[in-house]
């Protein structure tokens, strides 16, 4: 009778051990890392000047057509480690779309009429590194890192001061640096919010149309999923 009390107590006793472990392993799992996903749009400074174009018609007698979309729109997936319990550091990798740019301006000159039309779509591959801090639900994100920026031209140029037309810059892919900030808050363990300033570092001083990647500023709301 006392060995059956004996191995009752032994098992309830590993059991309830067990359990704890458990629990143990699975706080342990949660705390160690975090891989999440999510997308991110807004809209910002695209560093795109194209008042020349209207300048231009309306100096001699023509007529212009612009178009500016100040908007993006962006893909992530990332990972974080934690450090201490209030700072966390890691990396992301993404995608990002950037909002068409393009301008048409036409002038008459005499019985001659010239025109120029340009337009400029850019995206980019990004990698940066994370480091979050937190407290409470609370979390901030500073990131920096590389974008691999896709610029793709099209149209024709026309020299204002010749007349001469020529097409538009190729197309050209560069490697450009990239940093932005994220204040959010996690409304359970599985989703957050956060509200983001981007920058990117470009190398485009003319502010026009141009194969080089123009300097961006970029303000937007993301979610993310944690798993």
């Amino acid at each position: 009778m006392k060995i059956s009390k004996i191995l009752l107590s032994t098992a309830v006793l590993a059991s309830l051990s067990t359990m704890a472990f458990a629990d143990d392993v699975n706080s342990a799992n949660i705390q160690s890392n975090q891989i999440y996903v999510g997308a991110e749009a807004g809209a910002g400074d695209m560093g795109f000047n194209l008042d020349k174009y209207k300048s231009y018609a309306l100096t001699n007698s023509g007529g212009y057509d612009i178009k500016q979309y100040n908007v993006y729109g962006a893909v992530h997936a990332g990972m974080l480690f934690p450090v201490t319990e209030a700072l966390s550091l890691g990396g992301q990798v993404g995608y990002q779309m950037f909002g068409d740019h393009s301008a048409e301006a036409s002038a008459t000159v005499g019985n001659t009429t010239t025109s120029s039309k340009e337009s400029e779509k850019i995206s980019d591959f990004n990698a940066v590194a994370v480091v979050q801090g937190t407290y409470d639900n609370f979390f901030a994100n500073v990131n920096g890192g590389l974008g691999y920026f896709m610029v793709k031209n099209s149209g024709s140029i026309t020299n204002y001061n010749t007349g001469d037309v020529s097409v538009a810059p190729k197309s050209k892919n560069s490697v450009e640096p990239i940093a932005g900030l994220e204040v959010g808050y996690n409304f359970t363990d599985h989703f957050n919010t956060y509200l983001a300033y981007n920058h990117v570092f470009g190398s485009n001083t003319n502010n026009d149309f141009s194969n080089k990647v123009p300097t961006m500023n970029t303000v937007g709301l993301g979610v993310n999923y944690v798993f």
